[in-house]
Protein backbone atom coordinates (compact mmCIF):
# COMPACT_ATOMS: atom_id res chain seq x y z
CA UNK A 1 0.00 0.00 0.00
CA UNK A 2 2.85 2.34 0.84
CA UNK A 3 4.40 1.66 -2.57
CA UNK A 4 1.17 2.69 -4.26
CA UNK A 5 1.09 5.96 -2.30
CA UNK A 6 4.71 6.67 -3.28
CA UNK A 7 3.90 6.04 -6.95
CA UNK A 8 0.87 8.35 -6.81
CA UNK A 9 2.89 11.08 -5.08
CA UNK A 10 5.65 10.72 -7.67
CA UNK A 11 3.11 11.00 -10.52
CA UNK A 12 1.61 14.16 -9.00
CA UNK A 13 5.09 15.66 -8.60
CA UNK A 14 6.01 14.79 -12.19
CA UNK A 15 2.72 16.26 -13.43
CA UNK A 16 3.34 19.51 -11.56
CA UNK A 17 6.99 19.86 -12.59
CA UNK A 18 6.98 18.42 -16.14
CA UNK A 19 3.31 18.45 -17.13
CA UNK A 20 0.52 15.94 -17.58
CA UNK A 21 2.10 14.41 -20.71
CA UNK A 22 5.21 13.37 -18.77
CA UNK A 23 3.08 11.93 -15.96
CA UNK A 24 1.10 9.84 -18.49
CA UNK A 25 4.36 8.53 -19.99
CA UNK A 26 5.65 7.53 -16.55
CA UNK A 27 2.32 5.90 -15.71
CA UNK A 28 2.42 3.95 -18.98
CA UNK A 29 5.98 2.86 -18.22
CA UNK A 30 4.84 1.60 -14.82
CA UNK A 31 1.69 -0.14 -16.07
CA UNK A 32 3.25 -1.87 -19.10
CA UNK A 33 5.32 -4.39 -17.07
CA UNK A 34 2.31 -5.03 -14.83
CA UNK A 35 0.02 -5.71 -17.78
CA UNK A 36 2.72 -7.83 -19.43
CA UNK A 37 3.14 -9.87 -16.25
CA UNK A 38 -0.65 -10.29 -16.03
CA UNK A 39 -0.79 -11.48 -19.65
CA UNK A 40 2.03 -13.97 -19.09
CA UNK A 41 0.29 -15.23 -15.95
CA UNK A 42 -2.97 -15.73 -17.86
CA UNK A 43 -1.25 -17.70 -20.62
CA UNK A 44 0.63 -19.77 -18.06
CA UNK A 45 -2.62 -20.60 -16.26
CA UNK A 46 -4.30 -21.47 -19.54
CA UNK A 47 -1.59 -23.89 -20.59
CA UNK A 48 -0.92 -25.23 -17.09
CA UNK A 49 -4.51 -26.37 -16.83
CA UNK A 50 -4.23 -28.17 -20.18
CA UNK A 51 -1.05 -30.10 -19.31
CA UNK A 52 -2.55 -32.90 -17.17
CA UNK A 53 -4.95 -34.00 -19.92
CA UNK A 54 -2.10 -34.29 -22.41
CA UNK A 55 0.20 -36.20 -20.06
CA UNK A 56 -2.38 -38.82 -19.05
CA UNK A 57 -2.51 -40.24 -22.55
CA UNK A 58 0.84 -41.98 -22.27
CA UNK A 59 3.39 -42.39 -25.01
CA UNK A 60 0.73 -42.77 -27.69
CA UNK A 61 -2.97 -42.31 -28.28
CA UNK A 62 -4.40 -45.83 -27.86
CA UNK A 63 -7.67 -47.08 -29.30
CA UNK A 64 -9.52 -46.72 -25.98
CA UNK A 65 -8.50 -43.10 -25.62
CA UNK A 66 -9.30 -42.41 -29.26
CA UNK A 67 -12.74 -44.01 -28.95
CA UNK A 68 -13.59 -42.17 -25.72
CA UNK A 69 -12.26 -38.84 -26.97
CA UNK A 70 -14.04 -39.05 -30.31
CA UNK A 71 -17.32 -40.17 -28.70
CA UNK A 72 -17.68 -37.00 -26.65
CA UNK A 73 -19.79 -34.01 -27.70
CA UNK A 74 -16.92 -31.72 -26.59
CA UNK A 75 -15.89 -29.62 -29.62
CA UNK A 76 -12.25 -29.40 -28.49
CA UNK A 77 -11.96 -33.17 -28.21
CA UNK A 78 -13.63 -33.65 -31.61
CA UNK A 79 -11.14 -31.17 -33.10
CA UNK A 80 -8.34 -33.24 -31.56
CA UNK A 81 -9.77 -36.37 -33.22
CA UNK A 82 -10.01 -34.61 -36.58
CA UNK A 83 -6.43 -33.35 -36.32
CA UNK A 84 -5.20 -36.80 -35.30
CA UNK A 85 -6.95 -38.45 -38.26
CA UNK A 86 -5.65 -35.78 -40.62
CA UNK A 87 -2.12 -36.48 -39.41
CA UNK A 88 -2.58 -40.19 -40.05
CA UNK A 89 -4.05 -39.41 -43.46
CA UNK A 90 -0.97 -37.32 -44.28
CA UNK A 91 1.32 -40.08 -43.01
CA UNK A 92 -0.41 -42.67 -45.20
CA UNK A 93 -0.16 -40.33 -48.21
CA UNK A 94 3.56 -39.77 -47.70
CA UNK A 95 4.14 -43.49 -47.11
CA UNK A 96 2.19 -44.33 -50.29
CA UNK A 97 4.35 -41.94 -52.35
CA UNK A 98 7.74 -42.77 -50.86
CA UNK A 99 7.41 -46.51 -50.32
CA UNK A 100 4.30 -47.80 -52.10
CA UNK A 101 5.33 -51.44 -51.72
CA UNK A 102 5.00 -51.25 -47.92
CA UNK A 103 2.20 -48.69 -47.55
CA UNK A 104 -0.53 -49.87 -45.17
CA UNK A 105 -3.30 -48.32 -47.28
CA UNK A 106 -3.76 -46.68 -50.65
CA UNK A 107 -6.69 -44.29 -50.40
CA UNK A 108 -7.90 -42.72 -53.62
CA UNK A 109 -6.96 -39.14 -54.40
CA UNK A 110 -9.35 -36.79 -52.67
CA UNK A 111 -9.99 -38.97 -49.61
CA UNK A 112 -10.25 -36.56 -46.68
CA UNK A 113 -9.03 -36.74 -43.12
CA UNK A 114 -12.67 -36.83 -42.06
CA UNK A 115 -13.16 -40.03 -44.07
CA UNK A 116 -10.08 -41.53 -42.43
CA UNK A 117 -11.53 -40.50 -39.06
CA UNK A 118 -14.88 -42.15 -39.85
CA UNK A 119 -13.29 -45.40 -41.06
CA UNK A 120 -10.90 -45.50 -38.09
CA UNK A 121 -13.61 -44.73 -35.54
CA UNK A 122 -15.89 -47.41 -37.00
CA UNK A 123 -13.06 -49.99 -36.93
CA UNK A 124 -12.09 -49.15 -33.33
CA UNK A 125 -15.73 -49.20 -32.23
CA UNK A 126 -16.29 -52.65 -33.76
CA UNK A 127 -12.97 -54.22 -32.67
CA UNK A 128 -13.09 -53.87 -28.90
CA UNK A 129 -10.37 -56.48 -28.32
CA UNK A 130 -7.83 -54.34 -30.20
CA UNK A 131 -8.53 -51.01 -28.49
CA UNK A 132 -5.47 -51.27 -26.25
CA UNK A 133 -3.23 -50.93 -29.33
CA UNK A 134 -2.00 -47.57 -30.67
CA UNK A 135 -4.82 -45.73 -32.43
CA UNK A 136 -2.56 -44.87 -35.37
CA UNK A 137 -1.98 -48.56 -36.11
CA UNK A 138 -5.69 -49.35 -35.80
CA UNK A 139 -6.68 -46.48 -38.07
CA UNK A 140 -4.07 -47.45 -40.66
CA UNK A 141 -5.33 -51.03 -40.50
CA UNK A 142 -8.90 -49.80 -41.04
CA UNK A 143 -7.79 -47.63 -43.97
CA UNK A 144 -5.98 -50.65 -45.43
CA UNK A 145 -9.14 -52.71 -45.32
CA UNK A 146 -11.14 -49.88 -46.91
CA UNK A 147 -8.53 -48.93 -49.52
CA UNK A 148 -6.14 -51.87 -49.96
CA UNK A 149 -3.05 -51.35 -52.07
CA UNK A 150 -2.91 -53.23 -55.33
CA UNK A 151 0.29 -55.22 -55.34
CA UNK A 152 2.25 -54.79 -58.54
CA UNK A 153 3.10 -58.01 -60.27
CA UNK A 154 6.26 -58.25 -62.32
CA UNK A 155 5.72 -58.07 -66.07
CA UNK A 156 6.89 -61.29 -67.68
CA UNK A 157 7.05 -59.99 -71.24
Amino acid sequence: MLTLLVIIAALILIAVVFGAKAAKAVLAAILFPISLAFTVLCFWLLFATQAPAATTRGPYFDGNTFFNTCSTPNAVEIAHCNAYALGISDAIGVWKKTSPETAPACPDAGVTGEQILDIGFKYIKENIKERHKPAAILIMKAAGKEWPCKKQTPNND
